[in-house]
């Protein structure tokens, strides 16, 4: 190559620089990419599009702190906090316990679980639901909640069961002490409550009558005949023989005597007691006999006029049957 030529050559590569020069001073600019170029999303309720990336001045304006920022390229679900917060900062509150007295099958169990927020500044998510067995709400409520009491074939107080009960009574009246008189009719009625240990509190009313010898003078004589009335309270207690449907029972207390139709009436405290046998019916009903006591001290009629005025212990033993009814 001459150096003609090769000065020709230089001078159209040079010419070819300054045209591409040239060229890039006069061309229009292109924009920058998504990737780059900031966008103008509300930080707080709209997620950014894949590959870009909040402004920070603009996230950031009316927010009080800053706006989260999103990972390029990241999935939406990796890029959000486990456990958001609420636009000022705070956390969500957290459930309420639950409660383990007494679970109902279906109840809300386990963790609370927070998906994202809304437009509106509330939390998405709800409790998740977990159907506890039916058999552990049987049993705590077992734990909490008494069985109902069940009767068997015995006393229902010694199932625990607490009932009023009503007795009638029908019997003999024995008198018993100095001048003691005869036999006689005797009945009454019982109305109290036996609790659970079959302890029980009854109020009572007995009635007999009687005839009494006087004799004024030897060999000259007369029956004297009355009535008694006696009112009271006592303490009874009842127990099962074994499994069966017998029992024993008894009661003690006191209360208040007085007599009509005597040539010489009287009044005053009395002892009461009780004691027998029953069998239970059915839950409601039971039958018993015993023996009622009540022991006096009394005037009325003496068997010879000498001694009239003077009181002394006199006795009336009932051999009884009673029927009993239960509510």
């Amino acid at each position: 190559m001459d150096r003609r030529t090769l000065r020709g050559c230089t001078t159209l590569a040079l010419g070819a620089l300054l045209m591409g020069l040239a060229a890039c001073s006069t061309s229009v600019t292109p924009a920058p990419s998504a990737a780059a170029a900031p966008t103008n999303f509300n930080a707080w309720t709209t997620p950014p599009p894949a590959g870009s990336t909040y402004a920070a001045a603009r996230a950031q304006a009316g927010a009080l702190q800053p706006a989260p920022r999103a990972v390029v390229g990241a999935p939406l679900a990796a890029q959000q906090p486990r456990l958001e917060r609420y636009p000022s900062g705070m956390l969500p509150p957290p459930p309420p316990p639950p409660d383990s007295s007494l679970p109902v099958v279906g109840a809300p169990t386990g963790a609370y679980a927070v998906n994202g927020w809304d437009a509106n500044g509330q939390p998405i998510g709800a409790p998740s639901v977990q159907a506890a067995p039916a058999t552990q709400a049987s049993a705590s409520r077992g734990a909490w909640v008494t069985p109902e009491r069940t009767y068997t074939c015995g006393l229902p107080c010694a199932d625990g069961i607490s009932m009023w009960h009503v007795r009638g009574v029908l019997g003999l009246a024995t008198f018993h002490g100095d001048d003691a008189g005869e036999n006689c009719i005797y009945y009454g009625v019982d109305v109290g409550r036996t609790f659970c240990g079959c302890w029980g509190l009854d109020a009572y009313y007995r009635y007999n009558s009687g005839q009494f010898r006087r004799e004024p003078a030897p060999g000259l004589g007369f029956d004297d005949g009355g009535q008694w009335h006696h009112i009271g309270a006592k303490l009874t207690y009842a127990k099962s023989l074994g499994n069966s449907p017998f029992y024993v029972w008894g009661g003690a207390g006191g209360g208040y005597f007085w007599t009509e139709q005597y040539i010489a009436n009287d009044s005053g405290p009395e002892v009461f007691l009780e004691a027998g046998v029953g069998f239970n019916l059915g839950r409601n009903w039971a039958i018993r006999a015993g023996l009622n006591a009540h022991v006096m001290d009394t005037s009325v009629t003496r068997r010879l006029p000498a001694n009239d005025g003077q009181s002394r212990i006199l006795w009336v033993l009932a051999p009884v049957i009673e029927l009993e009814g239960r509510f």
